[in-house]
C-alpha cells in the first residue's frame, strides 16, 4: 500500500486575487482625486497599506515555493509509478508466457526465477522511491501541507492511496531472532548491540548499512580451525532457550602437552550477569565422552577407560557469573597396568626373595641366589629423632645401623593375611641409641617407564621400642636408589608411591629395622606391605580437554540480559597456557525485523509465474496474470490522478504569480502617493480630453453625413 496525491482540489487562488484586487483598486481611488497634495492621514494609511502588500508578497512567494516543491514531489511520484508499470508489463510478459501449457518444467521454472527478480524490484521501487529525503509512497495516512499565500487556506499531499499488496507480500510477521541461510529485512532501528550481533553473522556488511529497509543473509560461522590452540565460536542466545552447549565444534590441538597439574577455565570477562551459568554437561559413558559426578570429572579414555582427571574447583563452579575452573590432579594412574608380580601377595612368597639376615645400611647384601643388593647410605636415611635418654649418644651409633648387639634377633619373612611381614623379635643393643636393620625381601625383575608410578600399603609397628624401616627401588643396571619409604617412629601406616624418572628395568626392596630411641638398649620392630603396583600414569590428552569445552553450557535466567558477553577460554598445563577468546550474543531483536520479502511467500504470487493458487493446489498463472493486470489499472489511476494534481498546481503557480505583480505595482504605487496622485490625474484629465475629442469627432461627423445626404443629386422626388 502506498499513498500519494492531493486532497483538496481548491486552490483558493480565486479568493486571493479578489481580495486584493479590491484592495489595489481602493489604493488607485484615493490617489486620484483631483488635489495636488495628501494630507497626513492619508500618508500614514499609505504606509500601512504598502506594509500589507509587502507581507502579501513575501506570502505569495512562500507559497509559489511551496507549490513548485510539491510539483516536484508529484513529479518524483509519476516517475516511479512510471517505472513500477513498466515492471509490471514485464512481469505480466512472464506471466502470459507461463500460461503456455507446452513449457517444460525446466522452462517454468526460469520464468519463477524472473519472475520473482522483478517482484523484488517492484518491491524496492516502491519502498525507496523518494523525493529529497521523503518516501514518495508511505504505509500509513500521511500528508504533507502545502501553503498557498492565503491564510487558512492549504493544500494536503500524500492522500492517495495505490494498493499492491495483492500482488506482492511486502510485510511478513516480526522476527525475534535469526537463522542460518535466511535472509531478513531490518522494519525498525537497531542498537548498536543488535548491529554488532548481525554483523557477527554476516558478510560484507558495516553498521552504518543496517538501516530500516536494509537486508541481510545470516551465514554459519566458520568451522573451527584445525591448528594448534584453542579455537571456539561463538554462541548466539535466545532468551527462554535454557541450556544449551557452549560450543559443541570447539577444538583443543596440543599434541605434545599433558593437562596434569593444570587447569580448564572458563570464564565470562565482560558484562557478566548473576542469571549466567556455566556446567559440565555428563556425558552418556562411552569412550570418549566426559562424565560428571558431584565435582568429580571423569574422561573415558578410548583405551583406558574412565579416568578421574580432576574436580571443579569449589569457588569457581559457574553458577551465578562465577567462573569455571577444573582443577586437574597432579598424578593419575591408568589402573591395571602394574608390572609387579604377585604385588598383593595372594601367591605367597612367589616372585619374592627373602632375605633374614641383618643388613648394614650403605652395604650390598647378597640373596641365596648370588644377586647383589645395594642399599641406601646412612646419610641417604632421615636422621634419627631422639627425646629420651640422659645423655647425647655416642657419635658411632648415630645414623648408623653396624651397633653391636648383646643378643641375636629373629628374624622372620613371611606373608600373614595377604600381606608381605617382616619381623624382628626382641633383643638387645651393647650402645644406647643404637640402629638394627633386617630383616629384607626383594621382588623379581620388573620393567618401568618414565613417569610410571610406584605405589604401595605399609605399616610399622616399634614393638620393643621405635621402628626404623626402608622401602626403595633401585635400577639393575646402574644400581639408582628411589626411596618410597623412609620413617621412624612408634607406630606408622599409609600408601606411599614413587615415580620413575629414568626407563629401565628395576626391583623393590623392603627392609625393616628398629632404633634404640629410649636408650633402654632393648629393640624389636615389625612392617608388613601389601597392594604394590607398578602403575603405568595418565597423561591428560588435549582430546579430554575438547571433550570437557564441548560439554559445557550455558544457561541464564534472565529475559533482559546483554547483548554481547565476552568469554575468555584458556587451558595449562602446569607450566604453559593456551588460550582463546569467545563471545555470547543475545540475539534478541524485539520484532524489529522480519523475513525478507520474495514471492514465495504464504500469499500470491506463491510460486512465481506459476502460481499454484488454481482449485486444490494446481498451477493457475492466469491468477497472476489478473492480479498484475489489477494493479496496473491502480498504479494508471494514481499516475492519472497525480498529473491532475501536477496540472491544478501548475495553474495555481502561474495565478500566484501574476497577482504576485500586481501586488507589487500596488507597494510601488503607494511607496509614492504625490508621484502617484499627480499620475493619475494627469492620466484622468488626458483622458476626459481624449474622450471630449473623441466625442466631438463623432458629432462633426455624423453632422457631415447629414450634410452630404441633403446635398445629394440623387434624391428621390416625390
Amino acid at each position: 500500500m502506498a499513498n500519494i496525491g492531493v486532497a483538496k482540489a481548491s486552490i483558493y487562488a480565486d479568493l486571493s486575487a479578489t481580495k486584493f484586487e479590491k484592495e489595489a483598486i481602493k489604493a488607485v481611488e484615493r490617489v486620484a482625486k483631483t488635489r495636488t497634495k495628501s494630507s497626513s492621514g492619508d500618508q500614514v494609511k499609505f504606509s500601512a497599506m504598502e506594509d500589507t502588500l509587502r507581507l502579501d508578497i513575501a506570502a505569495k512567494s512562500g507559497a509559489i515555493r511551496s507549490m513548485t516543491a510539491a510539483q516536484g514531489y508529484l513529479l518524483a511520484t509519476m516517475n516511479a509509478l512510471d517505472s513500477g508499470d513498466y515492471i509490471l508489463k514485464k512481469l505480466h510478459d512472464i506471466a502470459v508466457q507461463a500460461s503456455d501449457g507446452n513449457k517444460t518444467t525446466n522452462e517454468l521454472s526460469a520464468l519463477d526465477v524472473g519472475a520473482e527478480i522483478l517482484g523484488d524490484e517492484f518491491h524496492n521501487l516502491m519502498t525507496t522511491a523518494n523525493f529529497k529525503g521523503k518516501p514518495v509512497f508511505s504505509g500509513t495516512n500521511t500528508n504533507m501541507k502545502i501553503g498557498t499565500g492565503v491564510q487558512d487556506a492549504a493544500i494536503d499531499i500524500g492522500v492517495k492511496q495505490v494498493e499492491y499488496d495483492d500482488l506482492y507480500d511486502h510485510i511478513n510477521s516480526p522476527e525475534n531472532s535469526i537463522t542460518t541461510g535466511t535472509t531478513y529485512e531490518i522494519t525498525k532501528p537497531l542498537t548498536n548491540d543488535q548491529k554488532e550481533t548481525i554483523l557477527a553473522r554476516t558478510s560484507g556488511l558495516n553498521a552504518a548499512q543496517l538501516v530500516v529497509g536494509a537486508q541481510f543473509t545470516v551465514i554459519d560461522q566458520a568451522a573451527n580451525p584445525n591448528s594448534e590452540g584453542i579455537h571456539t565460536k561463538d554462541l548466539y542466545y535466545v532468551d527462554g532457550n535454557n541450556t544449551v552447549t557452549f560450543d559443541p565444534t570447539a577444538i583443543v590441538l596440543s599434541p605434545d602437552t599433558d593437562f596434569k597439574s593444570g587447569y580448564l577455565d572458563i570464564t565470562i570477562s565482560n558484562n557478566a550477569e548473576t542469571s549466567d551459568d556455566l556446567n559440565i554437561i555428563s556425558g552418556n559413558g562411552l569412550s570418549g565422552s566426559i562424565v560428571k559426578t558431584g565435582n568429580a570429572i571423569r574422561y573415558v579414555d578410548p583405551t583406558h577407560g574412565s579416568m578421574h582427571i580432576g574436580n571443579i574447583n569449589p569457588s569457581l563452579h559457574g553458577q551465578d557469573s562465577k567462573g569455571l575452573r577444573i582443577n586437574f590432579f597432579d598424578q593419575i594412574i591408568i589402573p591395571n597396568t602394574s608390572t609387579i608380580l604377585n604385588g598383593d601377595f595372594s601367591n605367597g612368597l612367589a616372585n619374592w626373595t627373602a632375605y633374614e639376615d641383618r643388613v648394614n645400611f650403605g652395604n650390598n647384601f647378597t640373596l641365596a641366589d648370588g644377586s647383589s643388593i645395594p642399599t641406601p647410605t646412612d646419610l641417604q636415611m632421615a636422621t634419627v629423632t631422639y627425646d629420651q635418654g640422659s645423655g647425647n649418644p655416642h657419635p658411632s651409633v648415630l645414623r648408623n645401623d653396624n651397633v653391636a648387639l648383646s643378643s641375636m634377633p629373629s628374624f622372620d619373612v613371611n606373608v600373614d593375611n595377604g600381606k608381605l611381614k617382616l619381623e624382628q623379635g626382641r633383643f638387645s643393643v651393647q650402645v644406647g641409641y643404637g640402629i638394627v636393620h633386617g630383616p629384607a625381601a626383594v621382588s623379581d625383575t620388573f620393567s618401568a617407564t618414565v613417569g610410571d608410578v610406584l605405589r604401595l600399603d605399609y605399616t610399622a609397628t616399634g614393638n620393643h621400642d621405635d621402628y626404623h624401616v626402608a622401602g626403595y627401588v633401585f635400577n639393575t643396571t646402574t644400581n639408582a636408589i628411589t626411596l618410597a619409604i623412609n620413617e621412624t617412629g612408634t607406630t606408622g601406616s599409609g600408601r606411599k608411591s614413587v615415580e620413575i624418572t629414568e626407563a629401565g628395568n628395576y626391583r623393590f626392596v623392603f627392609v625393616n629395622g628398629t632404633f634404640d630411641r629410649s636408650g633402654g638398649l632393648v629393640v624389636g620392630a615389625d612392617m608388613t606391605i601389601d597392594n604394590i603396583e607398578s602403575e603405568k600414569q595418565y597423561s591428560i590428552p588435549d582430546t579430554a580437554i575438547q571433550q570437557l569445552l564441548r560439554s559445557t553450557s550455558y544457561s541464564s535466567s534472565s529475559d533482559n540480559q546483554h547483548f554481547v558477553k565476552d568469554v575468555s577460554i584458556s587451558a595449562n598445563d602446569g607450566t604453559n597456557t593456551i588460550s582463546d577468546t569467545s563471545k555470547i550474543f543475545n540475539t534478541e531483536y524485539e520484532g524489529k525485523i522480519m523475513v525478507a520479502p520474495t514471492l514465495n511467500l504464504e500469499k500470491p504470487v506463491s510460486f512465481g509465474a506459476t502460481n499454484s493458487l488454481g482449485p486444490g493446489g494446481a498451477a493457475d498463472p492466469s491468477v497472476v496474470v489478473s492480479k498484475i493486470e489489477e494493479v496496473q489499472t491502480r498504479i494508471g489511476s494514481a499516475k492519472a490522478e497525480a498529473k491532475a494534481h501536477y496540472s491544478v498546481l501548475e495553474s495555481a503557480i502561474e495565478s500566484s504569480t501574476d497577482m504576485r505583480a500586481q501586488f507589487f505595482w500596488g507597494a510601488d504605487a503607494i511607496s509614492d502617493p504625490e508621484f502617484f496622485a499627480d499620475t493619475a490625474y494627469f492620466a484622468k484629465q488626458q483622458i476626459m480630453q481624449n474622450n471630449a475629442a473623441a466625442i466631438l469627432a463623432q458629432a462633426n461627423k455624423s453632422q457631415g453625413g447629414l450634410m452630404t445626404l441633403v446635398d445629394s443629386p440623387n434624391v428621390i422626388e416625390a
